[in-house]
Parts: structure tokens; sequence; C-alpha cells
């Protein structure tokens, strides 16, 4: 990603595994600060493989180390819409994009959804003004039916060139859309949000529970139904019971 003109904090690189506790990837989070061209390829030919993703970060830090507090400037706004979240297909997804009237920047296909960057025109001192920011990404997310999880200011987005291995796949990340001439105003985009409606809705996650909690609830629904004298459930239509 091209930063805004200004930039003085380190780009950086990380490699992360895909499962966190995944005994057959058991190499944590690693990284390069800052990644120069061959420092880049060294790094990207060692751990672009399967089983682990490599990612980039969004906004500049002060040193090689990645956290809220660490981050010195950010030069984008960012969304991941990830399609397997909402409620319908890829082209209606891609067509709800297009109708933003401010459009992205950049638009990466992440290998199981897009990843959205509007470039900032200057950079902006993140510690600053870091609330602003994430309740920019907040909306931002919303409107694009994106990640909510991914609306602060130290995520990390796949790299452009290596691979999404989720699952088992070996899925290409690409650059689908660059123009680094569209380039922001924060307050600008800050303006758009708070009047753009969400073109993208995601699907309400699904509930999970423990297998203790499912068993109770089954017996308690069993217990509540009507039964026979020999505890059978009776037909929903209420008729006889077949012989």
């Amino acid at each position: 990603m091209e930063p805004a003109t200004g930039a003085t904090g380190r780009s950086i690189l990380s490699s992360l595994p895909n499962e966190r506790d995944d005994p057959l990837e058991p190499t944590g989070e690693k990284h390069v600060c800052p990644p120069s061209g061959e420092a880049v390829d060294r790094f990207v030919s060692k751990w672009d493989r399967p089983r682990r993703g490599l990612f980039v970060c969004v906004s500049t830090v002060a040193d090689n180390r990645r956290n809220k507090d660490n981050v010195r400037e950010t030069v984008c706004l960012h969304a991941d819409v990830d399609f397997q979240n909402l409620d319908c297909d890829e082209p209606t997804i891609r067509a709800a994009l297009e109708t933003l009237p401010t459009p992205p920047s950049i638009v990466i296909r992440s290998g199981n959804g897009l990843h959205l960057y509007w470039l900032l025109r200057e950079v902006v001192e993140t510690q600053r003004i870091r609330d602003r920011l994430e309740a920019a990404l907040r909306q931002l997310a919303a409107v694009c039916g994106g990640d909510p999880a991914v609306a602060e200011v130290s995520r990390l987005m796949r790299l452009p060139g290596t691979h999404n291995t989720k699952k088992g796949d070996w899925r290409e990340v690409v650059i689908e859309r660059l123009d680094a001439d569209l380039r922001y105003e924060l307050e600008d985009l800050e303006d758009w949000l708070d009047e753009q409606r969400p073109v993208l809705t995601r699907a309400a996650p699904a509930l999970k529970c423990t297998t203790e909690e499912r068993t109770k609830v089954q017996a308690i629904h069993f217990r509540n139904k009507p039964t026979t004298t020999l505890g059978l459930p009776l037909p929903r239509s209420g008729g006889q019971i077949p012989p």
C-alpha cells in the first residue's frame, strides 16, 4: 500500500498461523520492520506457505512493535468485506459496493472477500485522534457490511501477491483496483459516512452453545412435549398414534 505524503513511521509486515493453536504450525507471529525490497522478498518466500497468512499493518508504527498504542500514523481508512458473512452472492455484493458515491482507492481480492482502502490525502497523527479514526472505521464497516472487528488502527490486512490458505485453500491475494491519485480528506470521509446508508448488511451470527447447554435445551424441549402414557411424544396433528 502506498503511504500518504509525509509518512515518517515504519511499515510492518507480519506472518501469522491460520489457527493460533495449530500443532502443525507452532511458530507464532513473525514480522519484518521496516521492510526493504530484499527483506520483503526473503520474508514472503519463507512464510507464504500453507497454514499461514501474510499481512501488512494499515498504519505506520513507531518501532517494530504492532499495537494500538504504538501506531504512529494513519494513511487510509479500511474495511474488510467477507463474502460468507453476507446474505447475498458475490455479484450482488460487488454491485452494491459500486453504488458508493465515495469509492475506495484500492480494492483487493483477499481470497474470501474484498479489502477496501480509502487513501488519505495527508498523513494523520493516529494517537491524537485515535477515537475519532476508529469511530469512522466502525461507520465504514456498517456501510459496507464489513467486519466490525477490523475497525481499529493497528489492524493487519492481507498482503497482495501472497496467498490465503484458510481451510486448505491456496488463493492468491490480488489487487483488483489501484488509484493512487484518488485520495480524500478525513473530514470529507466523515461527512460522507454521516449521511451514507448501508449498502450491505452482515448476516446475523449463528448462536453458539456448549454440548452441556445443548443437552439441557433438548431435555427441556422433550420434557415440555405432550406425551402418551408410555412417554412417547404425541403427533403434532394431535391425531391418533399410528399402530
